[in-house]
Order: structure tokens, then sequence, then C-alpha cells
């Protein structure tokens, strides 16, 4: 039995070089010990020790001592600390070993809720010097006295400080407080002391679990989360405390002005009164003397000089530019948290942080809901800012939160930045005679007054928010979005109406150079006449560099997106398409009316036709992915027409740019789209186009590369990608990435290692492309540089949860099970699939010994509820041995989630064969696979075998012979050798040998080669006997390989599979 490492703050662990000194035998003498204790007797440890010829075993008896402390105060017994320093006055000596027993004498009672004083420790040499007991006697009377003048309001309750301790933090001072919850700075002690801002929660609603998938240079991330006490301690990086509400205070500059100029002065105001000192006023936190202590003369990273340099950017904005600046950024962050499916809840001034850097930024997702579940009359949120249907709900009124209910919340806080006042009265109280008034007063329009200088632009986009009725609202953040987005570029609002007097002002204002005064005009016409054709000439010049720059500047901004993209091919997230329309909307090909064709004329004529291409790349990449994320959408509800407006601005801007010429990528979106809304394509537009035309561009086999990929058609993928190889018309990172997907798919590994190396070389900051090449390092065996990858990708990416589930299952296979679970534990945070990581984590925890544990982690997988498709099919997998019933169940829910998942069908189809004997029932499985996949060679070889055993001896031929085609991995040839045995003719069984042999040559672990009711038809022949031999001999001389646990340059590639959840 291993014994547990002592679960103690970092300066107060153990030195592990000590723990690693206690070798087989000594950890033999604390068996007995525990087992002594388990049975009800205490062994004396002088004794024990001395019996085996130990006592100066300082760790061995230490760890004795920290065992016996615990069971004694668990028993409720009494003793003290100075009868072991009386028993072993050699532990005088060893100052860290005492107060490694100090300290777990402390933690033992205060967890089994025993009485103790300062006194009980006081005698023990150095004990003073400990930050823990530091810290309890700063908060002992005794010991600190009754004129503190903060009193209990200084912080939290010192038992609360140091749990907060143990764990690595040290709290700074107090910057803020809400309802639920009270926020502190604080410095992490792990990693060199950065700053952090803690925010202890009485009552978590879903920050921790909301904030965990959302990543958004706007919303403030989560970096860790622990329970402490009765409280949930949630880690964020401190980036400023300035909210909205301390800007909205009429004693600071921005309340008498709101410009750019007022925010800047009153960031710098707020930075430069930052004091970082400890909680209670003058006393100093401690912090271990054996460290180096905090220099409170230092500020936190976010106040620093090069952080705030950002600012000047804004010194030159106006209110209105302001305000278009403020909530376009914002409105980003809620469309990236809003396509998550999280609404905030609660947006106010005070849940807007101000970062030093000028950037707003969401807090508190606290009252976050899931907009996937039914959230019917769960209200939150804070009075002003509640729309009136959630002040409804408070009434008792049936109403569904959703995005409507923040896009309110939004047009009141604008409305306020822009005003400084509320737009509607704010009711006093929850009580009906309060609520009442103040929904009828919100079904009036938003006033404004002489004084208001807001433009036209932006009090149109605020009416839109406050309209009463949720359908006269924008439909969705994203409309908002980019109304913000038009009215900052001075272009016209596309959700909005908007004067014709207003549109010709922004006109004016991108194009301030065809303005000019009427008067100079007339006065000295004669003098520009002879001036006019130079002018044109300087015009037209000045036109076409700015072009030029601008379809240039498209082309660097693309690659990037598109190869981010192409890293994840089946991934449909609505934030990355948006993330993708970005470029278009940001250098104005989109919407499609700004493309003009004045533009392609200002190109020199040699740059016209690479510029088209890279612009039809791009539309025709995000079209596809649109129109997937549309197809899968289309399986839970009908779509309406307002989701397909992304879809059609791209195929507009696609068929401006083709023209007239015929296009097989034009030809295939039409038809999707068609799909996609029940529609018959218009016969005019339904050309037939061969695929493989001579005349097909590279931007159109790209483009069908892609669309392939989205159908996970590997092969055919990369066959197109192999066709633009050693051109220059695809930048390479796209090739090379896409090519080496289609590798890794294809179960050729080391073409793939070799694509996303040189992806690697044009991108060495993807986190993504590093954690590609460490999968299929993963799947060589080659342990050491997987790990070195996925330690690469987690540097880069500290969200990578892929990367870490892979490393912490390297680190498994090698009995680092610590390690493995940490990584296990932290990739949850981040991880679309909890069940997976649970019962990896549980299999961790079986390993180390410690089954109540795993216990705990397979009843939390049985009880997790609205699991995703991913989710389904790990837990399916976990329970088909000893319950395929409801494995099955979990499965074809699985498969209700995601119809054309190939991991589901192959999991259903194996099921129903292996542990249920339904082989006729898994084929249809398998035909939809192969009908979505042709060239899945699983599928294929799966599908052969099964016909055979049924008789259907010529489609298992078939099957057969298609599965052939190489690549052909060990498992495949297998498959093909026992579909081969179990047909009739002797030919099949002289050809099952053969594939037996190149399975078994492959390293087919063939474990049932003996029993296998497949081969049978073959066992007797000399040739199946001679393999065998082989192979058996091969065995004995290979490496003992009884687990994967034990392999020591990789793991079982069984598992890889499952990680890899795009």
């Amino acid at each position: 039995m291993t014994f547990a490492k002592p679960h103690l703050a970092p300066h107060m662990q153990v030195d592990p070089t000590r723990i690693a000194t206690l070798d087989d035998s000594t950890e033999h003498i604390i068996d007995l010990f525990e087992t002594a204790w388990t049975e009800g007797r205490r062994l004396d440890i002088a004794e024990l020790v001395d019996q085996h010829g130990v006592r100066h075993h300082i760790d061995l008896l230490t760890e004795l001592i920290r065992i016996d402390v615990e069971r004694r105060n668990a028993d409720a017994l009494s003793f003290t600390i100075d009868e072991y320093v009386e028993a072993f006055p050699g532990l005088l000596d060893h100052a860290t070993a005492l107060s490694d027993i100090c300290f777990e004498d402390f933690r033992s009672r205060l967890r089994f809720e025993r009485t103790f004083d300062l006194e009980r420790w006081n005698t023990i040499p150095q004990i003073s010097k400990q930050s823990w007991f530091r810290t309890l006697a700063h908060h002992d009377p005794k010991t600190r006295g009754t004129t503190d003048q903060h009193g209990d309001e200084t912080g939290p309750d010192p038992l609360l400080e140091i749990e907060l301790g143990r764990i690595g933090f040290q709290l700074v001072k107090k910057i803020g407080s809400g309802a639920f919850s009270e926020v502190f700075l604080a410095t992490q002690n792990e990693l060199a002391g950065r700053f952090v801002v803690l925010k202890l929660v009485d009552r978590v609603f879903a920050e921790p679990q909301t904030l965990a998938v959302l990543q958004h240079t706007n919303i403030v991330p989560i970096y860790s989360c622990h329970k402490v006490a009765k409280r949930t301690a949630i880690c964020m990086p401190y980036a400023g405390s300035l909210t909205l509400l301390d800007l909205f205070d009429a004693s600071g500059p921005f309340g008498d002005l709101r410009s750019g100029q007022s925010l800047v002065t009153t960031v710098r105001a707020r930075v430069a009164e930052t004091h970082v000192g400890s909680i209670a006023g003058t006393s100093t936190i401690p912090c271990d003397e054996s460290k180096s202590s905090i220099d409170r003369s230092q500020s936190p990273a976010a106040d620093e000089p090069t952080v705030l340099s950002p600012l000047d950017r804004l010194c030159l904005l106006d209110q209105n530019e302001l305000t278009g600046w403020v909530f376009e950024r914002l409105t980003a962050a809620l469309m990236h948290s809003h396509a998550r499916g999280i609404m905030h809840g609660d947006i106010k001034p005070a849940n807007i942080l101000i970062r030093n850097d000028g950037e707003p930024a969401l807090l508190d997702f606290n009252l976050g809901q899931d907009l996937q579940r039914d959230n019917s009359n769960r209200v939150g949120g804070t009075l002003p800012y509640m729309a009136p249907e959630v002040m409804g709900g408070l009434m008792g009124q049936t109403f569904t939160a959703g995005p409507a209910s923040d896009i309110y919340a939004v047009g009141v806080v604008m409305y306020q930045f822009a005003t400084q006042r509320l737009p509607f009265p704010s009711p006093s109280s929850v009580a009906a005679v309060d609520l009442e008034p103040a929904i009828e007063s919100r079904r009036h329009a938003v006033e404004w007054t002489e004084n208001d200088s807001v433009s036209p632009g932006i009090r149109s986009i605020i009416e839109r928010c406050l309209a009463f009725d949720r359908s006269e609202r924008y439909a969705g953040v994203e409309e908002l979005h980019c109304d913000l987005d038009c009215q900052t570029r001075s272009l016209p609002l596309e959700h909005c109406p908007e004067r014709w007097i207003d549109r010709a002002r922004k006109w004016l204002r991108r194009n301030p150079r065809s303005t000019s005064a009427v008067t100079f005009g007339t006065a000295f016409l004669l003098l520009l006449i002879p001036l006019t054709f130079a002018a044109i000439q300087s015009r037209r010049s000045s036109l076409e560099a700015k072009t030029l720059q601008r379809f240039s500047e498209f082309v660097d901004a693309s690659t990037p997106v598109l190869a981010s993209m192409v890293a994840n091919p089946v991934k449909r997230s609505d934030s990355e398409i948006a993330d993708a329309m970005k470029p278009l909307r940001d250098f104005g090909f989109v919407p499609p009316s700004q493309l003009s064709p004045a533009d392609w004329n200002r190109l020199p004529a040699n740059r016209v036709d690479g510029f088209r291409n890279a612009l039809l790349r791009h539309v025709g990449q995000v079209a596809i992915f649109e129109s997937d994320r549309l197809a899968a959408a289309k399986k839970s509800k009908s779509l309406v027409a307002s989701e397909f407006s992304r879809l059609d601005q791209l195929i507009e801007v696609a068929q401006r740019l083709v023209d007239d010429e015929p296009s097989s990528f034009i030809h295939n979106i039409q038809r999707q789209r068609a799909r996609l809304a029940d529609e018959t394509l218009p016969a005019n537009e339904s050309r037939t186009i061969a695929s493989e035309s001579s005349s097909e561009s590279d931007t159109e086999i790209y483009l069908d590369a892609i669309r392939l990929m989205k159908k996970e058609r590997w092969t055919e993928a990369g066959h197109k990608l192999d066709r633009l190889s050693g051109k220059d018309s695809i930048p390479p990172e796209l090739r090379w990435t896409g090519l080496g997907r289609s590798q890794y798919h294809a179960h050729q590994y080391d073409q793939a290692a070799a694509s996303f190396t040189k992806s690697i070389e044009r991108a060495p900051d993807s986190s993504r492309l590093r954690l590609l090449r460490g999968l299929c390092y993963l799947h060589l065996s080659r342990g050491d540089r997987a790990e070195a990858e996925f330690d690469a990708a987690l540097d880069l990416d500290a969200t990578n949860w892929q990367a870490e589930t892979n490393r912490g299952l390297i680190r498994l296979s090698r009995d680092r099970i610590d390690e493995a679970i940490a990584d296990f534990t932290n990739a949850m945070t981040h991880s679309p699939n909890r069940v997976h990581l649970l019962l990896l984590r549980s299999r961790a925890y079986r390993l180390q010994g410690d089954s109540v544990a795993a216990d705990r982690d397979l009843v939390a997988v049985m009880n997790e509820k609205d699991l995703t498709a991913p989710s389904l099919l790990s837990r399916a997998r976990a329970m088909e041995s000893t319950n395929p019933s409801a494995a099955l169940a979990d499965l074809k829910a699985a498969e209700a989630l995601d119809p054309n998942s190939a991991d589901v069908l192959i999991s259903i189809a194996e099921l129903l064969t292996r542990k249920l004997n339904r082989d006729a029932d898994a084929i249809p499985y398998l035909d939809r696979l192969i009908r979505n996949q042709p060239d899945n060679e699983r599928g294929v070889s799966d599908r052969a075998v099964l016909l055979a055993r049924l008789g259907r001896f010529n489609e298992a031929d078939r099957d057969v012979r298609e599965a052939i085609k190489p690549p052909n991995s060990a498992r495949a040839l297998y498959q093909l050798a026992c579909a081969s045995a179990l047909m009739q003719e002797r030919t099949f069984h002289i050809r099952s040998l053969s594939f037996l042999a190149q399975a078994l040559q492959a390293g087919y672990d063939a474990d049932r080669l003996d029993s296998d009711p497949d081969l049978e038809a073959i066992r007797e022949m000399p040739g199946f006997q001679a393999i065998a031999r082989t192979y058996q001999l091969g065995k004995l001389a290979k490496p003992a390989r009884s687990s994967p646990r034990n392999r020591p340059d990789g793991i079982d590639s069984s598992n890889i599979s499952t990680l890899v959840a795009d």
C-alpha cells in the first residue's frame, strides 16, 4: 500500500526528496502502523521503530507521527505535541519535520472540529516562522489586541484565509463585493507570486462551469476554482479594478464628460491610487521567510506602464465614438457567450470591467444560464437593467430566458453610458405594486433631451435594444454587434432603419476628400480648371494604392484564420465562423453591396486573379463551415429564414467573384442551401459540373477538399490536396495542415507528422498543430516526443484540454499517477466531455489504490445530465462489458444527437455484434457509416466480417476487395483474414492466411489467435500453424507487455481515438 503524501500548501510541503527515501521496507512499516489503527489497535511508535532498527529515519518517523496525530484527533483523544518531542528528542534538530507534525495537528483538529489555541504549539522551536501559524496569530485577539480599527470587515475569517494559504494564495486587499461574493486582490505563490483576483462565493450558480468554456478577449477568464471551507474561491487574472459603475461616479472626470480622454484620465487615476497592502491595515500578511516576501511597493502586472500604453489610442475618441468602441467589444464577448449557449443574465455597469489597457470585459457569469436548457421562470439580474419580461417573471409570470433579455440590458447600460441617466425609472422593490408600473413605463419609447449629444446611429441602436416586445429587438446579439461595428466605421446600419441624411453624413465622414466648400468652389473655379487633370490622377493613384493595401492586408489576415479552421475541420462552432467573418467585414467585403467592380479595376492587372482567388477561398471555406453548422442545427429544430442570412451573404459574394463562369463550388453550396431550406434549386442554377473537369481551378480543388474533410472523407480530401503539391496558388500552411489532418485520419501517422511539421514551421505559435503532431507520435508509440508536443501545446494555450488529457494518459501509462490525475482534473475545467475525463481519473485512482475516489468519479459519471454525444459515447464504452443494454441506450441517445458520427455508428455496431450477438442488426449502422465515408477502412472491414458470418459471401467479398486498397492498418488486415476464413471456397482460405500473416507482421496483437471462431476454417491448415508459431516466437522475443501501463515508449493506442473529440 502506498501512503498518500500530505496535502500541504507549497510553502508547507514535505521535501519530495525526503518522501523519496521511504523505500519499500519503510512503507511496509507504515502499512503495519495504519493497519493496526484500522483494527482499533494503536502501536507504540517507539517500540515499532526500535523493533525494525529505524529510530533515526527521520522521514519515516515524521510520517508515523503524522498518521498518529490524525488518528488521535479523529478519535478525540487527548495528547500534546510535546509527548512526541520527549519520546524522540532528535526531532528538535529537524525544524521542517516538526513543522509538518504541528501543521497536521492543526489541520486534523480543524477537520474534526476540535478546539485549539496558539499555546498548543508555542513551545515548538521556529514555529512562529510558519505561515499558517503567523496567520492564525494575526487573527487571534490575544496576540493582536482589541484595537484593530478594521474589525471583521477587513477580510475573510482567519480559518478561511489559512485554507487559502494552504492552496497557495495570499490575500492582499479587498477590491469589491457583490450580492453573493467578496472580491480580493491576491498573490499566487506557486506561480512566482503573480497577482490574481480571488472571488469568494457563498452560492455558486454557474460561474466556474460556464466561464471554463468562455475564452474571449473581452470576458474575464477563469484560471481555477477551489472549494475552501464552505465557500468557493474562483481565481481570475488581475487586469485592473475599475468597473463601468466606478466610471459613472459623478465625482470623477468621466461623470462630467463622456469621452476617450476622460476615460483615460479615470483609468490612470485609479491605477495611481492602487495600493498593494495587507488585508488588515498596517499588518503584513505572513509569508514563508524561507522565500522572498512580497514587495509591497510592486504594482500588479496589469498596472505596469507597458500595459497602460494602449490607452493612448482612446484619447481622441469623442462620446459617440467611445460608446461605439466600448459596446462593439462587449457585444463581441456576448456573441461568444451566446454561441456557446450561455446568456449572462446580469449585465450592469458593476459587471463590466474597464481593464487597465482600456478594453472592456464582462464579469460575473454567476447568474449565467444555459440557453439549451429549460430556464422557464428562472429569474436573475438587477432591477434597473432587467428586461420587462424578466420583471414579469419576478411576479410569477411564465417566461423563458433568452438572448433578448441580455440585449435589453446592454441597451440600458449603453443609454446610461451615453446620457448619464437610466432610460426608465427603477422599481424600488420586487413587490408587484412597484414592478407593475415599472413594466408599464417600459412600453413607451425611450426619451431623449436636447442636451443629449448622442448620434442618430447610436440612438437607433439603443431604441431597438430597448423595444418592449422581444420580437422587435435585435434577433440576436450578432445583429447588434454588426450594427455597432457599422456605426464605428461610419457605415450604414444593417439591422436598424436610418434616415437618408444620416447615411449621407456617414458617407461624408468616410470620404472627407469628396467634400468642398461651395463658396470657395465658385470663387476659384477658373483657378482649379488647370489643376483638374492632375488632381484626378493623384486621386486615382491614391485609391489604387489604398485598394492594393486593403487586399494585401486581407490576405495576411485571412490565412491564419483559415488555417485554424482546417486544423479542426469537423468543428461546428458559431463563434469560429463569426471570427472568420470578421476579416470580410473589416476589409469591406461583407455585406456584398460593398464589393464594387471598381475595386478590381484599381488593382494591378497581374494581381487581380490572385486576390480574387484569395477572397473566394476565404468566402468559400467559411460558407462550407456555415452550411455544415446549419445542417447540424436542423437536426434539432426547423430553420427560419433569418438563420440563412450569413450563408446567403457568402454565396452572393462568391457569385460576384466567379461571375458567370462555371463553378463546382457554387453549384455544391447552392444545392446544400436548397436542401437546408427544403427548396428545389432553380433549373437555370442547377448546372451539371464535372468535379474533375480540366478547367477546375486550384481554389475549386482546395474548397472541394475542405468539403470532403467536413464530411470526414479523409482519403479523398488528401488526394485533392496532393494535386496542389508544388503550387503556390494556395498558402502552404493551408495545404500542409489540411493534408496532415487527412493523413492522420487515414492512419498515415508518419506522413501526418511530417505534414504538421511543415505547418508548424509556418505557424510556430499554433497550440492546435502541436497537439496534432503529438497525437501522431502517440499513435507511433513515441511517448517522449508526444509528451513534449503536449507540453508545448499547453505552453501556447493553457486551455488546450485535449493536449492535457493525452499528456495525462501518457503519464498514467508510466505510473506517474499523481501527475495524470492532476492533468485529468485540470482538463475537466475546459473539456466538453467531462464524462470521459471522470472515467480516466477513476481508472487512475483505482490504480493508485484509492477505490473511494475511483467509485466517486464513477457515480458522478452515472449522474451526469444533459450529456453530449461524445460524453454518451464515453459512458457507453465504460459500461459495455458490465451492462451492454444500458450502454446501447447511451449509444442510441448519442446517435440521436449526432446521427452521422463515425465513432457512434461503429460503437453501436461493435456492441451489437460483440456483446449482444446481433450481427444482422449491426449491419445497417455500418451501411450508414460507409455511405457517409466510403473510404472508412474500419467500417468496410467490419461489415465484411458480419456479411460473411451471415452467409452473404458475394457482398462480403466486395467489401474485402474495397478494404484491401492501401493503406491498410493491422486491425483491418486481421478483419479481412476473418472475413475470408468464413467463406466457403479454399481460395478464400488461402487469401485469409495471407491477410493474417500481414496483420501479425504489422503488429496486430492476436491474443485470440487460437480461439477466434471466425478463423476456425483455416486453423488446421499447415500455413496457419506456421503463422501461429512465428507469432508466438515473436512474442517471446519481445519485452513483456502485460499491461499498456508497462510500455516504456507509449500507451495503448486503442485509447487515443477517444481523445480526439473535435
